[in-house]
């Protein structure tokens, strides 16, 4: 499993950057992946949690996926990619993964109920071709078994593995073609409460 420091945070009104995007760039390059610990600051924390709370989930449309649910209407994961369209976060991603220049984000927030043979087979990602960074965010305060998040080169050798535990932990991870990743089951307590989006560059169609 990778080990999370806290290399960004972004709240309601600011981004704060922890580790320069120098020193991260080669560890990004060797695993395509890298976690950080607590990147969601106080204020934009409280504000997620009373939305999930007062909000809905409907059935995920996206492959049929009868065991996950998607917040509906998406009013969190709206808050959530606002904050991270934030210019000096995109800036200093581009720095860090050496992708090109990165045009906005979004996502969702997705929750995964327990089911012991369900999980995300391997995929990667690229529905939509301007994909360039995926990042997902726990967002769930229940503790929850299995679930680990695994990348590959195609059809080949893992890469990274990644659990999230703590309430606002990230990973950031690299999509492409040449990618694949997957998330093993949730077996046990939960459910798993995740933003999963996408940093995008210019669509090449």
């Amino acid at each position: 499993m990778m080990q999370a420091s806290r290399l960004f945070s972004v709240g309601m009104s600011r981004v704060n950057l922890f580790a320069s995007a120098d020193d991260l760039r080669q560890d990004f390059l060797r695993t395509r992946a890298l976690p950080s610990r607590d990147i969601l600051e106080p204020d934009l924390l409280a504000r997620i949690d009373g939305i999930l709370e007062q909000g809905g989930w409907s059935q995920d449309g996206v492959d049929n996926l009868l065991f996950r649910k998607a917040e509906d209407p998406p009013r969190a994961g709206g808050v959530i990619s606002l904050m991270l369209c934030r210019p000096e976060l995109l800036r200093w991603v581009e720095a860090v993964t050496g992708c090109d220049r990165l045009e906005r984000a979004s996502g969702r927030v997705i929750q995964i109920e327990p089911n012991a043979s369900a999980g995300l087979d391997w995929h990667s990602d690229m529905r939509e071709p301007a994909r360039r960074i995926g990042i997902t965010i726990n967002l769930g305060k229940a503790a929850y078994e299995g679930g680990k998040f695994e990348l590959r080169v195609r059809d080949g050798e893992v890469l990274a593995e990644h659990r999230h535990v703590e309430q606002g932990s990230a990973l950031l991870f690299a999509v492409g073609r040449d990618l694949q990743h997957r998330l093993l089951p949730i077996t046990a307590g939960g459910p798993r409460q995740v933003y999963t989006g996408w940093f995008y560059g210019k669509d090449p169609r």
